[in-house]
């Protein structure tokens, strides 16, 4: 079940809604309901893998009973957790793919048995979710939690569960136990979840049939130069407006039943440096690679050398943390270079410089096209193609192939361009967006859009969200 369907929009949620209302004096009820419902959201998608879920839920939190009662072993313990949640990940996300390249080395005939995976769907984000809680237990952030559905409902809670963001238990910890929904909170959220709607599904999945389009005649081996450089920006606002329109149904989601959740983009194709993208960028997962690998690792605070390999090892991780593919390791390890080579050149400090608010727009300007160029190896099925796709993208002799192609889409598609522009780049000032006429204008629109999106979903067809890979 994704949000962007009619089954969740009205049938799903409705129930979720009514009996939140109707449960919401008797808090330990409305968390069991919760919880109840959450894991048949899951099993709903995933009735195979519903088992995988209660199985983390259960181990994380005897853990972290265990943790605080046997003070002696608790390092132990933490390490047997921690490796444990880590191998059943590694496990469903790169067993095929290792099987397969020892086949593939060896010249062997793989087995159709037995040899591939299929990924739980969000497993990385409540697998994540469950080790900070027993990380945080462990150094006192939090105190373990005896009532099982409350650390069920933390990890399993549908708006977040299968694609973030990522959670921590200190987050919601205070409203497990005491939460209020009012009008404005329904209000406010009922927006929230249109905005992220309306970005899925008639921004992301318009701009999905150009780049795919693109990749697909990358494999034939017949993208011209101007439909590679069209398809790259499709997939650059695709991948923005897909994941960053989840996050608001989520949050949104979260506020009508009495959750706030942290916030996972600030205008991150504004940045003005690498570090300010992934500042700005699937915030939830930065913060979390930052407080439980790269800062335990040392951080910064041991020498230049020492904070190169961290740095290192966290987009390593990064990478893999994305799937089993190579591709996703040169993602990772090229921004791990761009970051190094910003730290070198001392970047940071320059931000104070008046030459440097002259020449912002050009910084920006660079930061979105190096992070365009990446999305291209993110997205291509190998390093091969991926070289090949970027390649074309400075061949000008195939210009006058693909100018009729890219002006039809231009044309097809201008209108969803230019709203994605806006949203990508246009920061309105405060003094527009605090008035009344604008907050007027700006809830008949997202209404209008709800209801074309609606149309959308009632005639198109299933587009799952691209962060459900990971």
């Amino acid at each position: 079940m994704v949000f962007s369907s009619i089954i969740f929009i009205f049938g799903y949620l409705p129930v979720v809604l009514a009996g939140s209302f109707l449960l919401r004096k008797k808090i330990q009820a409305w968390n069991i309901f919760l919880f109840f419902m959450s894991l048949c959201f899951y099993a709903y998608g995933e009735p195979d893998y519903i088992v995988l879920l209660l199985f983390i839920i259960i181990f994380n939190w005897g853990s972290g009973l265990v943790l605080h009662k046997f003070l002696r072993y608790r390092k132990l313990l933490l390490f047997i957790t921690v490796l444990s949640d880590v191998l059943i990940l590694f496990f469903v996300k790169y067993y095929s793919w290792i099987i397969q390249g020892i086949y593939h080395k060896f010249g062997l005939e793989l087995p159709l048995q037995g040899s591939e995976i299929r990924l739980p769907i969000g497993i990385s984000f409540f697998t994540f979710q469950a080790i900070s809680y027993v990380v945080d237990v462990y150094y006192g952030n939090v105190k373990p939690q005896k009532a099982f559905e409350k650390i069920g409902l933390y990890v399993s809670l549908f708006p977040q569960l299968i694609a973030g963001p990522i959670v921590r238990y200190t987050d919601i910890e205070k409203q497990m136990e005491n939460r209020v929904v009012s009008v404005a909170d329904l209000s406010d959220g009922l927006e929230r979840f249109f905005m992220g709607l309306s970005k899925k599904v008639l921004l992301a999945d318009n701009m999905a049939v150009i780049a795919d389009k693109a990749f697909l005649m990358c494999k034939s081996n017949s993208l011209g130069m101007l439909f590679a450089w069209l398809g790259a920006f499709a997939y650059t606002f695709q991948i923005y407006f897909d994941f960053s329109g989840y996050s608001d149904m989520a949050i949104g989601l979260g506020r009508m039943l009495g959750f706030t959740f942290p916030e996972n983009f600030k205008d991150p194709y504004r940045a003005t440096s690498i570090k300010d993208f992934w500042r700005k960028w699937h915030i939830s997962l930065s913060s979390w690679f930052r407080d439980y690998v790269y800062i335990p690792l040392g951080g910064n605070r041991k020498g230049r050398v020492r904070t190169y390999i961290n740095l290192l090892i966290v987009w390593t991780l990064t990478g893999l943390w994305h799937g089993a593919n190579l591709s996703y390791l040169i993602w990772g390890g090229s921004y791990a270079v761009c970051i190094l080579i910003e730290n070198f050149c001392h970047m940071e400090g320059r931000t104070r410089s008046p030459l440097y608010r002259v020449l912002t727009p050009l910084y920006r300007g660079m930061t979105f096209f190096i992070v365009m160029l990446l999305w291209v190896v993110f997205r291509a099925e190998n390093i091969s193609q991926a070289m090949l796709y970027i390649r074309t993208m400075f061949e000008p002799g195939q210009v006058g192939e693909s100018l009729p192609q890219t002006i039809l889409y231009l044309s097809e598609y201008k209108i969803e361009f230019v709203i994605c522009v806006f949203l990508s780049f246009v920061k309105l000032p405060q003094k527009v967006t605090a008035t009344a006429a604008y907050h007027t204008g700006k809830v008949l629109i997202l209404w209008m859009f709800f209801l074309m999106s609606i149309s959308y979903l009632v005639k198109g067809s299933y587009s799952p969200f691209i962060y459900f890979n990971f």
